[in-house]
């Protein structure tokens, strides 16, 4: 699939004037991370709308018909092949099922971004991942996973909303943790109390993981990595943290 030969800056979405290059590079970081993620060019789901960065879903609409135009991308004919979660969004008319045309995108994606000021791309969430800790629910790039039920406040839904919402490099040592959720000094801990808190956030991590597995289309088996050891640390993923956080 060829692509007519296009003069980047002069890309204007109306009537988004000079945000238009954002608002599609945006929609382009957001294919290339799910297919760097495992999904296949054929039948990628796009949402219409994404929980995080300031692209609202009427931008996106327009950017995604905006690629379909200029043969970028097309709109998936077959839904057989998609899980029943993305076929519920598309039922919905939450997202679209898309066929991405490797060339034509690759080409796309790097004009785009070679022009696109670097101020500008620190505004694009490339991730879409974040933990609501009122609703007790995790989402990522679309698919929403219920830790606990609200206003129960379970080691996995403490741990969560550290790491996402409070730590600064998403990472927290065990100890960090303990101190911060018992409020007290880690020193003033005996061996046998230290070592009951690490194997309760240990397998409430374990746990975890394996409850994204479940309710994740792209059965996602790695969101936390996990220190075995008492003096080690619990980290978000590198490849599902989020740019921007929300």
């Amino acid at each position: 699939m060829s692509m007519n030969k296009i003069d980047y800056n002069k890309i204007e979405l109306q009537p988004f004037g000079k945000k238009s290059l954002r608002i599609i590079l945006s929609v382009l970081e957001d294919i290339k991370v799910k297919i760097e993620l495992g999904q296949t060019n054929q039948g990628l789901t796009l949402r219409y709308a994404k929980k995080v960065d300031d692209i609202t879903e009427s931008e996106r609409r327009h950017a995604i018909d905006f690629l379909i135009a200029n043969n970028v991308i097309a709109k998936h004919k077959s839904e057989l092949s998609l899980s029943s979660f993305f076929k519920n969004q598309i039922d919905n008319e939450l997202a679209m099922a898309i066929d991405v045309y490797e060339t034509p995108f690759k080409e796309m994606y790097q004009g785009i971004n070679d022009i696109v000021s670097p101020e500008d791309k620190d505004k694009i969430n490339k991730q879409d991942v974040y933990f609501d800790f009122e609703k007790r629910e995790l989402y990522i790039n679309g698919a929403e996973i219920k830790v606990a039920e609200r206003k129960e406040s379970t080691n996995a839904c403490m741990i969560l909303n550290y790491l996402l919402n409070i730590a600064e490099d998403f990472t927290a040592d065990y100890s960090e943790l303990m101190e911060d959720f018992g409020e007290i000094e880690i020193n003033s801990l005996g061996n046998e109390e230290r070592n009951k808190l690490f194997k309760r956030y240990y397998e409430a991590c374990k746990n975890l993981n394996g409850k994204i597995e479940r309710q994740t289309p792209d059965r996602i088996n790695d969101f936390l990595s996990i220190g075995g050891s008492e003096r080690g640390s619990i980290a978000i993923n590198k490849k599902y943290r989020p740019t921007i956080r929300r």
